[in-house]
């Protein structure tokens, strides 16, 4: 059960504050046993936890023109604990707490051709939740904190008309910053078993520390319709994939490219299309199991056709 409610008021001409608050009541329980051929050999006591917790969001903008918006923001939220399913009576894991402190700027120039918007944000993360791999059966546990900051910003220009060109830069720095009980995973059982290890100082699991992107678009305008080509491009850094950062998917950039025609009156389009149009080898995934590591590769070259409408 929860009660949310958000208001927003006006403290000096285009100057606004924004508050929000939310209280949460989440209750978890779970029972455990163990059958044999229909008959049960170990009932475990039933366990509950209860979640009470407030959350919050604190804003102040201010348009300075029409087109030049700037802000500062301060949020918490919670992702729910739970329970996990590997042995009966497992503990459960508490909920993560995260607070979002974030300034930026939302620009638009030259009548709206050129747009601009930067952002630079802190994280700070307490009880964060992390997943292991034990024989096959996923175990959640709570570090107990972690820190995240960086900044993005994303950029588009149309220089002439029909032509659009987008930008996005990230970079990001996470690391645990209290985790002493980290899942540090062998990479073979041959090697030993799994244990636990210090991490802290460790790179934060699946975040890259530089992102980039870009694409570029031109749209033909004919009596039969509209052929829009677009090639984009994006780059991410190496990712770790555990908190023991032995194991992590290599910095890779992939291309895709696509060919849109659409009728005069838009209702209906027809797009081809291709992904990874260079074939890159890259992970798109990796994990770290108490059996070995598991892995598959990201789609190949792959191309078709898509076919819409619009009613």
């Amino acid at each position: 059960m929860s009660l949310y409610g958000q208001a927003t008021y006006e403290l000096l001409p285009g100057t606004h504050l924004t508050g929000g608050l939310r209280y949460t009541d989440e209750q978890q329980g779970i029972h455990s046993y163990v059958t044999v051929g229909g008959t049960t050999v170990l009932t475990v006591p039933n366990q509950r936890q209860n979640t009470q917790k407030p959350t919050w969001r604190l804003a102040i903008d201010h348009q300075f023109t029409p087109d030049i918006l700037a802000y500062v923001s301060y949020n918490r939220g919670i992702k729910s604990g739970g329970y996990n399913m590997i042995a009966p009576g497992a503990p459960g894991y508490h909920p993560e707490v995260l607070d979002a402190y974030e300034i930026g700027l939302k620009t638009e120039f030259l009548g709206h051709r050129a747009r601009v918007n930067l952002a630079t944000f802190y994280y700070d993360y307490k009880d964060i939740q992390v997943q292991s791999i034990q024989a096959g059966a996923v175990d959640t546990l709570n570090a107990a904190s972690a820190t995240v900051y960086g900044f993005d910003g994303d950029f588009m220009l149309i220089p002439i008309p029909n032509l659009t060109l987008s930008a996005s830069v990230g970079y990001t720095h996470g690391t645990y910053s209290d985790f002493r009980n980290a899942p540090f995973t062998p990479p073979s059982p041959l090697d030993g078993p799994q244990f636990s290890g210090n991490a802290n100082g460790h790179d934060l699991i699946n975040t890259p520390h530089l992102t980039v992107g870009g694409s570029v678009e031109y749209r033909f305008l004919t009596d039969v319709g509209s052929f829009t080509p677009n090639l984009s491009i994006d780059y991410k850094d190496k990712t770790f994939v555990s908190a023991d950062n032995r194991l992590a998917i290599p910095s890779h950039t992939v291309a895709n490219a696509s060919l849109t025609w659409r009728t005069p009156d838009q209702k209906y389009w027809v797009q081809l299309w291709t992904r990874n149009m260079f074939d890159i080898r890259y992970y798109a995934s990796r994990v770290e199991t108490s059996v070995g590591d598991l892995q598959y590769l990201a789609a190949p070259r792959t191309y078709g056709v898509t076919i819409g409408s619009k009613f």
